[in-house]
């Protein structure tokens, strides 16, 4: 599996959680809002497989500390 496939399930996740999705067409990037706090801006095209893992826990990261 490709990592821009991998981000894009885990958006979808991410949707069902609560969090609010924005994609930026010009540069390919996806920006999620936790309630209206926190963000996180994810690439869908990562260089490398860490970038999916850190983009995860980036989003870990905002739900425990904005709840």
């Amino acid at each position: 599996m490709s990592t821009s496939t991998e981000v894009r399930k885990e958006i979808r996740k991410a949707k069902k959680r609560g969090w609010t999705v924005t994609q930026n067409k010009k540069t390919n990037h996806y920006t999620l809002t936790w309630k209206n706090k926190g963000r996180v801006t994810a690439s869908c095209s990562p260089s490398n497989a860490m970038g999916v893992k850190n983009f995860l826990a980036d989003m870990r990261r905002v739900e425990k500390n904005f709840t």
